[in-house]
């Protein structure tokens, strides 16, 4: 484990380390704004082109349909997500809150595209497993959000299996 990386472990014992920015759910809804403001133009411009057929309507109705499944899929499966202590917080894009144990991620795949990140996970919530889409900007210095929960889950782990819990200091 790296310098930073533990550096993130003792900000996520003292207080809450986000692993996404803070108005990432404002900067989604934007997005999917203009997600579907691309996708309406796209459909205007394909029936003035090809005229009120029934083959151009299909296409723009598709090229409608498809943007709106994947505003469906962002709104369910890309949260906010922070760490506090063994705890990670989730909270989705109608502010729905979920909260669970670091030691409950697993499944972790990363790609990086055009300068952003791409990490999708799994966690169980009350035995019900659930997945995560997370998006951050890539930045040399800093860990992907997959080192910073795998490295959390380990710590967590290690420590429930010394039965040790953390120090205790008097502030």
């Amino acid at each position: 484990m790296g310098k930073s990386a533990y550096k993130s472990l003792q900000k996520a014992e003292k207080n809450r380390l986000y692993l996404t920015s803070r108005n990432y759910i404002p900067r989604l809804k934007i997005f999917i704004v203009f997600l579907f403001l691309i996708a309406g133009a796209a459909s205007a411009a394909i029936i003035v082109a090809l005229g009120m057929e029934f083959y151009a309507i299909a296409l723009a109705g598709i090229t409608l349909i498809i943007p709106f499944l994947a505003m469906r899929y962002l709104f369910k499966h890309v949260y906010k997500t922070s760490v506090k202590n063994d705890n990670l917080i989730h909270t989705r894009a109608d502010n729905r809150t979920l909260v669970t144990s670091v030691k409950s991620v697993g499944n972790f795949k990363t790609f990086r595209i055009f300068g952003l990140i791409f990490t999708r996970y799994t966690f169980n919530v009350d035995k019900i497993n659930k997945r995560a889409f997370l998006v951050t900007r890539y930045r040399s210095k800093e860990q992907t959000p997959k080192d910073i929960l795998e490295g959390l889950r380990e710590k967590y782990k290690k420590e429930k299996a010394n039965h040790k819990p953390g120090s205790v200091a008097a502030s």
